[in-house]
């Protein structure tokens, strides 16, 4: 009987613990796929965000480019260059004689062996020669004598000299042409500026580094992408076209990375030469990692988005690069580069041209695919990859972002080990209640039993009929209690399932474990969902005000009062306004912030009110560069007119239009309904959207104006020349 009585007690014990365990695991799994399925979907549209946002960053970027060159290309200082700097750059053939052209020729062969040679072969793994890189033609030799070797600015400062002084009428025009072009080399950031002639000679450089003065067909740089830009645009009959070439490995600017866009030159019909930018790589880094801020663009701490070329090697900076260099370099040995590209990438410090991604997401971004996997990055990571492709005319770019699998997915890990803990806890719980309600009569067993083996089988049977006052009869009872707890335990799982996370349901106790961890449960699963739909807006949010931005971005006025009257609706608040930063004409040294479009505001009272730098508190908002959150409104601060008259608002929030550290206006925005932390978060990041828009619009206008200013200095120029070639003639007449 001792035997028996025993095994009924192991058998109660396992069963109420295995039926424990299984609800805890069913649940644990439901919630944990579902849990993780959300969490994963929303990382992906993160990521996808983000993708989305850089990509039309660097196409429009690029886009900027084209328009530059070719609008430069078409400029009266370049095409009379273009003319002249080909005619002069023959005539330096005959401006020493031989004895002089020897001394010239051997400090130009100094300058080779004892600065660029030694600098050069310090970024490559074969050594260089400077036979293989001094120009052979006298006039080539002659230009880099009196513009490089005989430079008085050191290397890197070159194109601070406007004139060689030489007495030739190649250094004439120079010293005019020059300060104009490096001027808007200087303003946009490009890395240098080229003038080739029909021959290939490059006849005018801003920057002055070895290639100038050489012969892009037969010089020592034929086979460059430089090169490659040049033979392109020559044969393009119509002045709109470009050429675009792909990062290379650059021989004159020390073997470092180096793109370049070239487009024809004409005028009246007749080509010129070729106008050819060489492109930065800090500007493609400054957009790819948002001046080093992925935090703030929503990719953690291991999320990076960067481009990726046709030979599967990085076209921008790896955060990773920046953050820790040396860990960098231990965790990109798994993408096996060889050891000439380690060493390089250690001596130049960037990821371009070097880094090796051959992962499939890279694989699929190349080929002209968009999408989302989860992958092994190139770090032997598993990321969670947003991938697609680049539409630029004349390159084949990828681009990539990421974020580790571990860090996108730590929530729901913390859950499933809480899940897993209450699981053993509420295991426990059910072998110690078995093994006292085991002690009893086994002839009323038989009935528990029956329940027992249903519950075995995930069936929850109905109530058992209590008749007894005994032991048995208060097992049966607790026995009904428990069922009841499943069931409702269950129903509330499967609510929390359906996404009813306002299911009422309470734990039975304060120590009532499964109770209380499914509560937890749902208000950790509610709270993700409430983020979810917090980012949700956000991000819908941000696309819809890209799409305004988009629009009537060349009518400030137009742009200013879409954008406020969007916001005020986005937001549900009840008056808003949009001031810019005027600093031009009158205002140049003394900035104000102008009222440019509003809503529910007495136009006509602010319509000419100009607020300087620390006035009120949009002056003060302009001044510091920060958030004004301000729930305590005076009264008579400010009015909101309704149906029912006048009224203050409960809060104010006064945001800066801020890009690089620069504020070009602010946006103000009153409500009767308090801002959310989100929406105000929100607010800031719209705001700096608009800011970078107008910051766009900028630009362009001074492109323009600086592009006027250069149309009237060359027909100034212009005219000087033809006034100078009357008094020759008339010189040559007198004399005659």
């Amino acid at each position: 009987m001792k035997t028996r009585n025993f095994g009924i007690r192991g058998q109660m014990i396992g069963i109420l613990s295995i039926f424990s365990i299984i609800i805890v695991l069913c649940l644990g799994i439901i919630t944990f796929q579902l849990s993780k399925s959300a969490l994963k979907e929303q990382a992906f549209m993160q990521l996808k965000s983000v993708r989305e946002t850089k990509k039309k960053a660097i196409q429009d970027y690029f886009s900027q480019i084209k328009n530059q060159v070719i609008t430069l290309s078409s400029d009266m200082t370049i095409t009379n260059s273009a003319i002249v700097f080909s005619r002069e750059f023959e005539a330096l053939d005959s401006l020493y004689d031989d004895q002089k052209f020897e001394e010239i020729q051997k400090e130009v062969s100094t300058y080779y062996n004892q600065t660029f040679i030694p600098h050069l072969n310090e970024n490559l793994s074969m050594k260089a020669s400077s036979d293989d890189f001094i120009p052979k033609e006298r006039k080539s030799i002659i230009v880099q004598y009196n513009y490089i070797q005989n430079n008085p600015n050191k290397l890197g400062e070159k194109n601070k000299l406007f004139s060689a002084a030489d007495g030739s009428k190649y250094s004439e025009w120079h010293e005019k042409a020059h300060p104009i072009i490096n001027k808007y080399l200087e303003k946009f950031g490009y890395y240098d500026i080229f003038i080739v002639n029909l021959k290939g000679d490059v006849v005018y450089s801003v920057f002055k580094e070895v290639d100038y003065g050489t012969n892009l067909i037969n010089g020592p740089y034929s086979n460059s992408n430089l090169a490659k830009a040049f033979s392109e645009a020559v044969k393009f009959d119509q002045p709109d076209l470009v050429s675009l070439q792909d990062f290379e490995f650059y021989l004159p600017s020390y073997n470092a990375p180096a793109s370049f866009i070239a487009s024809p030159i004409f005028k009246d019909g007749k080509k010129l030469g070729v106008l050819v930018f060489q492109m930065p790589v800090d500007n493609i880094n400054a957009i790819m990692t948002g001046d080093k801020n992925w935090e703030q663009d929503g990719l953690g701490k291991s999320g990076e988005t960067y481009l990726i070329g046709p030979d599967f090697k990085m076209r921008s900076n790896s955060r990773f690069l920046y953050e820790n260099f040396e860990e960098y370099l231990e965790a990109i040995k798994s993408a096996k580069p060889n050891q000439e590209e380690l060493e390089l990438l250690k001596h130049l410090k960037t990821s371009i041209l070097l880094a090796p991604v051959e992962t499939e997401a890279a694989k699929s971004a190349i080929s002209g695919n968009a999408g989302e996997e989860i992958v092994s990055d190139y770090r032997g990571v598993s990321v969670l990859s947003a991938y697609g492709h680049l539409n630029i005319e004349g390159l084949n770019w990828g681009i990539l972002s990421e974020m580790d699998e571990k860090e996108a997915f730590s929530p729901i890990y913390n859950i499933r080990n809480l899940i897993l803990i209450f699981g053993i806890v509420l295991a426990l719980l059910s072998a110690f209640v078995a093994n006292i309600f085991a002690r009893g009569f086994t002839k009323p067993i038989i009935k528990l039993q029956t329940t027992f083996e249903k519950l075995a089988l995930g069936i929850l049977p109905p109530p058992i009929d209590v008749q007894r006052n005994d032991e048995i009869g208060e097992t049966n009872k607790a026995l009904n209690t428990m069922v009841e707890s499943l069931k409702e335990a269950s129903n509330f799982a499967l609510e929390i399932g359906d996404g009813k996370f306002d299911s009422d349901f309470q734990p039975k106790s304060e120590d009532d474990t499964l109770g209380n961890a499914l509560t937890q449960m749902r208000n950790r699963l509610s709270e993700v969902a409430t983020e979810e739909r917090k980012r949700s807006w956000g991000i819908e949010g941000l696309a819809a005000f890209s799409e305004v931005l988009r629009k009537n971005n060349d009518n400030l006025e137009l742009l200013s009062n879409n954008l406020i009257s969007k916001m005020i609706d986005y937001l549900g608040a009840n008056q808003g306004a949009i001031y810019i930063v005027n600093d031009e004409g009158e205002y140049e040294n003394n900035p104000v912030l102008k009222l440019t479009g509003c809503y529910a505001y007495d136009r006509k009272k602010f319509i000419d009110l100009d607020i300087k730098k620390g006035e009120g508190l949009t002056g003060q908002c302009w001044i510091e560069g920060e958030k004004i959150l301000l729930t305590d409104v005076p009264k008579n601060f400010m009015n909101i007119r309704s149906g029912l008259g006048d009224a203050s608002p409960n809060v104010v929030l006064l945001v800066p239009l801020k890009v690089n550290d620069e504020i070009l206006g602010v946006i103000e925005l009153a409500s009767f309904k308090v801002f959310e932390d989100h929406e105000v978060e929100f607010v800031e990041k719209v705001a700096e959207s608009i800011a970078s828009t107008l910051k766009s619009v900028k630009v362009n206008l001074k492109t323009v104006n600086l592009l006027m200013e250069s149309t009237n200095q060359a027909e100034v120029m212009q005219q000087q020349e033809e006034e100078m070639r009357q008094n020759l003639e008339e010189m040559q007449s007198t004399q005659e």
